[in-house]
């Protein structure tokens, strides 16, 4: 470790030798899952409210037994609470997603597998004290429900999409469905399906419409229509969820699959998706594309990974600063010796709207382990919070859900108080890396206490 002290500025300089992870995310530490195997899934299993209460919800096996828990921190993720059981839930419940809407109400959508397969919903208005009558959000199910996700408008509209089949499994075609509740959880339509009843899969819808208070929405979805690789379908609604169109977002050759979409303060698209070339699976990255006129013209797409292999890409919106972040998961340390692909999380933040995008930031570096189930959100002050899942058993059971934030205080390389750049910085240290935290700088200002 080297200090400076630059003169004429009243700030400390620390520098820092470390492996991988951005400065401003904190160390991670552990939710407790009661000696058992818990992990969260595809969608956000995390909320945050006005209070600054962070509210996890995960999945534990113990023996043979899986059923949903609730932990929470009033300490800004320091210590977490034992896990207590999420009362709304049965015995069987899997696939807690969560969103918690500008009036703190906690919204949790998951899959009952027991006694029968539902999608449902509940809701709490005082911190997870009590909750409202579970709902049955669609119990027409074809083969099994999946992959729930929930996002909430600033509207009060509740949104909850999930495929029903699996698209790696022979004879269970897997469609998008969606429901929506537009008296915010009070009560829901009736489900619908997104993707064209064809038998070929289609799964994975995701979006994310806190930031808007418009009805201009869009959902994505991986498709299999082509039948010899994946595209990227999606629906636009102009009515706040009501009725939908179908279109094709992203197509080609090679895979574009796995997609998200974002929905603006200024009502404005922005899609992602992860692209594996064609004839090479193993090279893979993150695209990203926006619209300004409700998905009738896209920009051009461009890459934003770095490295050979990213996957499945998160948006967080920080809507006062129409501030975008795009995380995904960086598999550039995969190893081909035994197919762990030792994942990581990295991402990157527009400040324009997508016109330019920051230098890549590492949220962890967790050496052979590989991060899954990340669930990334943010809170009315602007601090990104972060939780994710690893074994520290081969990739085996038990697994284990940490927790990691960022504060909302300004980058190196966006606004340096002190006029000395990473570059200034690299020449006094007379050292490099390509990636930013191998060589890193707090400033003690008031803009990153």
């Amino acid at each position: 470790m080297v200090r400076m002290l630059i003169g004429g500025c009243f700030c400390v300089l620390t520098v820092f030798a470390q492996q991988g992870t951005s400065p401003y995310w904190t160390q991670e530490t552990l939710v407790p899952n009661l000696g058992g195997s818990s992990s969260g899934g595809v969608g956000t299993n995390m909320g945050v409210t006005s209070d600054g209460t962070i509210y996890s919800f995960f999945f534990i096996l113990l023996g043979l037994n899986f059923d949903l828990y609730l932990s929470k921190s009033e300490d800004e993720g320091a210590t977490w609470s034992e896990p207590v059981f999420f009362e709304p839930a049965t015995d069987g419940a899997v696939s807690p997603v969560v969103v918690v809407d500008r009036n703190d109400r906690i919204h949790v959508a998951w899959l009952q597998r027991i006694p029968t397969d539902t999608v449902r919903h509940a809701y709490s208005d005082d911190g997870a004290e009590t909750w409202s009558k579970p709902q049955v959000v669609s119990a027409a199910v074809r083969h099994q429900f999946n992959s729930p996700i929930i996002t909430v408008d600033r509207q009060n509209r509740v949104h909850i999409m999930w495929h029903d089949g699996h698209p790696e499994e022979e004879g269970m075609p897997a469609e998008a469905w969606y429901n929506r509740s537009p008296d915010n959880g009070i009560t829901f339509d009736n489900p619908t399906m997104l993707s064209l009843d064809d038998n070929l899969n289609s799964a994975f819808p995701r979006a994310d419409f806190t930031g808007t208070d418009g009805d201009d929405l869009i959902i994505v979805w991986r498709d299999n229509r082509p039948q010899v690789h994946w595209d990227t379908y999606g629906v636009i609604s102009n009515d706040g969820g009501a009725n939908w169109t179908e279109v094709l977002v992203a197509g080609g050759n090679g895979d574009q699959w796995d997609p998200m979409s974002l929905v603006t303060r200024d009502g404005d698209f922005h899609v992602s998706w992860m692209q594996a070339q064609f004839g090479d699976p193993f090279v893979v990255d993150i695209w990203w594309i926006k619209s300004t006129d409700t998905g009738q013209n896209w920009t051009e797409g461009q890459i934003l990974s770095e490295g050979e292999r990213s996957r499945f890409s998160f948006y967080v919106y920080n809507r006062p600063k129409d501030l975008i972040w795009l995380f995904w998961k960086d598999e550039r340390d995969f190893n081909t010796d035994n197919g762990n692909p030792e994942a990581d999380l990295a991402g990157k933040y527009s400040e324009d709207g997508g016109d330019s995008w920051s230098s890549l930031r590492f949220v962890t570096d967790k050496g052979d382990f590989d991060v899954r189930f990340p669930a990334f959100v943010i809170d009315q002050e602007g601090t990104v919070h972060c939780t994710y899942s690893y074994s520290e058993n081969d990739n085996q059971d038990p697994f284990a859900i940490y927790y990691t934030r960022r504060e909302d205080c300004e980058d190196l390389d966006v606004a340096d108080p002190t006029g000395i750049t990473m570059a200034d910085l690299t020449t006094l240290a007379g050292m490099w890396s390509d990636r930013e935290s191998d060589l890193f700088m707090l400033v003690r200002t008031a803009s990153c206490l």
